[in-house]
């Protein structure tokens, strides 16, 4: 495999194929020298107790302007989901999409089916219970009122455990935040429960409950007292889970004149859940069934109703711009799926596969899930500069690859980031502890479009002073290209 001077070689080999077909040229006014931006940083002291490994290349030519340790791996975070959705859109195409059907095992006899209905999930990443609602209730419209047997969820689909791969955390793995959520076909609503918290009168318990019915699956314990008013919030949350059940314990007090506090966490067993929820909706829309339980469908099941997700390029907005895990994660099996293999280990197979395509050895990046949830995770700015180079160029998904991606000052975790219009910036970020990353596009004055990618790990200091410290380089990127 080729390391970090493969990447190298690889931008190289696209510059001089551009200068030969004549679109390259002399550097310009427009083209900043590269010793601009080397003394642009060496000049700036880094936050403290971070390592820092950064590089800038311009889009059309390949050509490396600048960079400083660009073959050095560091931990990339959530702009590990790059190569995920990168190779998603490569392997799956933009137009992708999820089905979830409802079939029937056997014929309907007055209005009653003689056998199973079968819920067959493909691990829709944007699957919501008000969906599964309304295909239901597609079903009883058809003047089906149920079924002799069950019905079934069929989620062989999505493979392997639920468990994200690769994040260790003792107090996540115990308390389930929504950031590390279960992964699994029958994974709905983002693979989080919300509890609303809403404050009554001073003095007297605030009310407490679910966003959805999830009993028996789910159990709440809560002592939440409304304080008075512009007094604070305070909450204390603990999760339990035990075999096919999940407990949470909620305490604190919230302010008579506050608004509704949500808690999310992580759904432990899907599977668990999933059926929990859907017994009331069942129920409500009409249709009557002996139980629900895991199971297959057969080949010759006839469809009752089905539903598709939308499709991939638009899935991906909310990976990238929103950093969401449980899709990137949802969108990493797919891909697997696509190979045969739809699990996480099959998932970075087929990532990996793109990514020596591209030249990028597994020196240059190694992923432990397709979310960035990892400390185990590496990627060097040359391996994502080379990716965002490779996607800005690929006429099929390029397009559906930069819209994916959070625009400065405007939408997604570059909201109040980069906010000039000038900069017209783009890009992805990550964060875990001590570590903040950005990588995408930015352009200057004349219009030259560069690929960036900054990563700083081990920082000591708060994540502002980070983030300021790479969107000053970023800046200075442009007004030099000016």
């Amino acid at each position: 495999m080729q390391g970090g001077a493969g990447v190298r070689r690889w931008l190289g080999a696209l510059w001089v194929a551009v200068a030969v077909s004549g679109l390259a040229h002399a550097q310009t006014p427009d083209a900043p020298p590269a010793d601009t931006w080397r003394a642009v940083v060496q000049d700036r002291v880094p936050p403290a107790g971070a390592t820092v490994a950064w590089q800038v290349v311009r889009v059309d030519t390949g050509e490396e302007i600048a960079g400083r340790g660009a073959d050095r791996a560091l931990t990339p975070a959530s702009t590990a989901k790059l190569f995920t959705t990168a190779a998603a859109l490569r392997v799956l195409g933009p137009s992708h999409t999820w089905p979830t059907r409802i079939l029937r095992t056997g014929d309907i006899v007055d209005g009653v089916v003689q056998g199973d209905l079968v819920l067959q999930l493909s691990g829709d990443p944007t699957l919501q219970l008000h969906q599964l609602w309304r295909l239901l209730r597609d079903v009883r419209a058809q003047g089906v009122t149920g079924a002799t047997g069950r019905l079934l969820l069929d989620t062989r689909a999505v493979g392997g455990g639920p468990q994200i791969p690769g994040w260790d955390n003792r107090d996540d793995l115990a308390e389930g935040p929504s950031y590390f959520p279960a992964i699994g076909a029958s994974a709905i609503e983002f693979g989080a429960i919300v509890v609303a918290i809403t404050p009554t009168a001073a003095g007297e318990p605030a009310r407490v409950a679910p966003w959805i019915d999830a009993a028996p699956y789910l159990g709440i314990a809560a002592d939440v007292v409304t304080g008075p008013p512009r007094s604070r919030a305070s909450l204390t949350v603990s999760r339990a889970v035990t075999d096919g059940a999940m407990a949470l314990s909620i305490s604190g007090t919230v302010p008579e004149d506050g608004g509704t506090e949500l808690i999310r966490r992580a759904v432990a067993d899907p599977d668990a859940y999933l059926r929990a929820v859907l017994g009331p909706v069942l129920r409500e829309v009409g249709l009557s069934v002996r139980a629900v339980a895991l199971g297959a469908s057969p080949a010759q099941a006839g469809v009752l109703a089905e539903r598709s997700s939308p499709p991939l390029a638009s899935v991906l907005m909310d990976v990238n711009k929103y950093s969401s895990n449980f899709m990137a994660e949802m969108v990493l099996r797919a891909v697997g799926g696509a190979r045969g293999a739809p699990t996480t280990e099959g998932g970075l197979a087929a990532v990996r596969d793109v990514l020596d395509d591209l030249g990028i050895g597994e020196t240059d990046v190694t992923m432990a899930n397709g979310s960035g949830l990892s400390r185990a995770s590496r990627a060097t700015p040359a391996a994502l500069c080379a990716v965002l180079v490779a996607m800005a160029r690929d006429p099929s998904v390029g397009a559906e690859f930069s819209a994916s991606l959070s625009i400065g000052g405007i939408d997604g975790t570059l909201r109040r980031r980069l906010e000039e219009p000038e900069i017209a910036a783009r890009g992805k970020t990550g964060t875990l502890g001590g570590v903040h990353t950005v990588a995408g596009y930015v352009h200057d004055a004349s219009g030259t479009r560069y690929a960036f990618a900054v990563l700083l790990d081990g920082v000591r200091t708060g994540a502002s002073e980070a983030r300021a410290w790479t969107d000053d380089l970023l800046r200075a990127v442009v007004k030099g290209g000016g």
